[in-house]
């Protein structure tokens, strides 16, 4: 275990360290305030400059939700994968996005909350969730990751009704929307215990009549499942991603295409549906498509049962059709190029072209692929030996993120480890390691030739030691499966630093479940582990007073939490990878650093 230490807050800003299981923390925080005159009479220019300028363009407000990694279910393949692509087409379409992953109900709900707030001042509020749901009695509900489901009598107290997502977006005064990928084939139905016979447990996902300008959208409809599909998207994602960002396309016409792909994707087998109806004005996720030009007076005629032409001149319109045929002869010419460049081009002629965005999506896909492959050229020039790549992962580890045995093999998991530690640190999220972060990270890691476990000295059973100290020893009160700490019990570290203590649930030698830590500092952590680490829902103390309630992941506040200073300032709100932030200048940080988050 790293040595856990704690310092008091320094005059002037408030700053507090604790170490502990999953290696060193820090928390501090700080305010930006506007000090001068000049930068004061700067904001009121800018000020004036808002209120003179024309109407911005609507609010529009997203959360997109993906539940992956069910604690008493097999995993599902594609649920962040499909949130994660989704959150990003709606992000290039204009929308404030905010992403849940893996989501207990707490969070859930609390995420629901903090986004109901956001939608009740937008005028179009969208909702994706991707993940098991189940129908009980008709009525809908959303499975969070920690739920067990153990009998229908239960399903009410641990997972989360459709009617609050509903509730979430009804608030906005355009559109309201909730589109779910969540009719798969459910492992809970089969195995709950019904509590009574009247209770009925469907197939797939029950029919909803929503009203007023709201649609809620089903992968597969009621009464039938969907497919998660065998490549990085399921059908019904795949063919929304397809479809999301086309220019000028009407939300009802959308899901028509949306229905008729995944149609020809499944032969047949899954139907999409949605349910709601609109007015007549119609509903756009992106652009609206943009109105003809006014007549002008005098200038055109056009005869009894000729086609309409706006109003425009026969000149006029032979010049649009030029500048159109342009357009697209210029788009066919470059849409198939792995040139960056090329396509750049198009969007510097033609911005608000008819095809921009689907060029911005191209760009942004062969942007992100050559940064991957330069960086995957950059980690293959340095050609890591497999003990540096073991002390990598172990480093991994050590700073909250979880590449799975630190084996020297650089798998996906280890990939998506160094994604998450390039994102905490502001960095292009390429899963490849230059030979300056890889050097970083060697440095960081733990002595390799300490163990990694250890065995308790009460008994012939092992424990999970990412950062071992000389010295330390362990004992454990509990049970032993394999060889292995299993089930609840008490863990107590000694060495020469002090003791730090466990009470909880362990699982092949690592804390899995619900369980409370003790540094010898009086830091405290309770709430919930996954593998060794703090993920889910939990409370953190420090001895001086200060707190953070929340969500965790790898160790670190990651979704919606709150934390308390010792001076009784408040950070609430979302929070990422130890990182938060709020457009007036506060910020605070939780086992990471001002410079990781961008701060300074």
């Amino acid at each position: 275990m790293s040595l856990p230490s704690h310092r008091l807050p320094r005059k002037g800003r408030p700053r507090h360290r604790s170490g502990g299981c999953a290696g060193r923390r820090q928390a501090m925080f700080a305010q930006r305030g506007i000090g001068s005159l000049a930068m004061a009479a700067a904001a009121a220019i800018v000020a004036l400059a808002v209120l003179s300028a024309p109407a911005q363009a609507a609010k529009r407000v997203a959360l997109v939700i993906g539940n992956a990694v069910y604690q008493h279910a097999p995993q599902l393949a594609n649920p962040l994968n499909d949130a994660g692509n989704i959150g990003a087409a709606l992000g290039r379409l204009g929308f404030e996005v905010t992403k849940l992953e893996n989501a207990g109900k707490v969070a859930l709900e609390r995420g629901l909350l903090h986004f109901s707030r956001a939608a009740s001042t937008a005028e179009v509020a969208v909702v994706f969730y991707a993940g098991h749901g189940i129908e009980v009695d008709k009525r809908n509900f959303l499975v969070p990751v920690d739920a067990r489901l153990l009998s229908d009598r239960e399903v009410e107290f641990e997972t989360v009704s459709l009617d609050l997502v509903g509730r979430a977006v009804e608030g906005a005064s355009g559109l309201g929307l909730v589109i779910l990928d969540a009719c798969r084939d459910n492992p809970f139905a089969a195995s709950m215990r019904r509590a009574g016979a009247k209770r009925s447990i469907g197939r797939g996902l029950a029919r909803v009549e929503p009203s007023g300008e709201m649609l809620v959208a089903y992968a597969a409809k009621e009464g039938t499942l969907a497919s998660d599909g065998t490549g990085r998207n399921s059908p019904y994602t795949r063919a929304l991603l397809a479809h999301l960002e086309e220019p000028g396309l009407e939300v009802g016409l959308m899901f028509r295409k949306v229905r008729d792909a995944v149609l020809e994707a499944t032969g047949n087998k899954q139907e999409p549906f949605v349910y709601g109806s609109l007015s007549s004005k119609g509903a756009y996720l992106g652009a609206r498509p943009e109105p003809p030009a006014p007549a002008i007076p005098g200038k055109t005629v056009t005869p009894k049962g000729a086609p309409p032409t706006g109003g425009l001149t026969r000149e006029q319109i032979a010049a649009r059709r030029v500048v159109a045929e342009k357009e697209l002869l210029f788009w066919q010419s470059v849409k198939d190029s792995a040139d960056p460049a090329e396509i750049g081009a198009y969007l510097a002629q033609y911005p608000s072209g008819t095809f921009a965005a689907l060029a911005r999506t191209r760009l942004k896909r062969l942007t992100d692929a050559r940064d991957t492959i330069s960086a995957e050229q950059s980690e293959a020039a340095h050609e890591l030996k497999p003990a540096d790549r073991r002390k990598i992962q172990t480093a991994l580890w050590a700073l909250g993120f979880n590449p799975g045995v630190p084996d020297g093999v650089f798998g996906e998991r280890t990939r998506d480890a160094i994604r998450d530690w390039q994102r905490s640190r502001s960095q292009p999220a390429t899963g490849f390691l230059d030979a300056a972060s890889a050097r970083t990270l060697r440095t960081a890691a733990p002595d390799l030739s300490r163990p990694l476990w250890l065995t308790a000295q009460n008994q012939p059973c092992k424990v999970w030691n990412p950062n071992p100290k000389p010295g330390e020893t362990v004992t454990w009160s509990g049970g032993c499966i394999d060889g292995q700490a299993s089930g609840s019990g008490r863990l107590v570290w000694r060495g020469s630093y002090g003791q730090d203590t466990y009470v909880g649930q362990y699982q092949g030698g690592k804390r899995h479940g619900r369980g409370i830590f003790k540094w010898f500092s009086g830091a405290r952590y309770e709430g919930e582990w996954r593998n060794g680490r703090r993920n889910g829902r939990g409370t953190e103390a420090w001895s001086d007073g200060s707190r953070y309630v929340g969500d965790y992941k790898n160790g670190k506040p990651h979704g919606y939490g709150t934390y308390t200073a010792s001076d009784g300032r408040v950070f609430q709100g979302i929070w990422s990878y130890g990182c938060f932030g709020e457009r007036y200048g506060q910020w605070a940080t939780i086992g990471t650093t001002a410079e990781s988050c961008g701060f300074k």
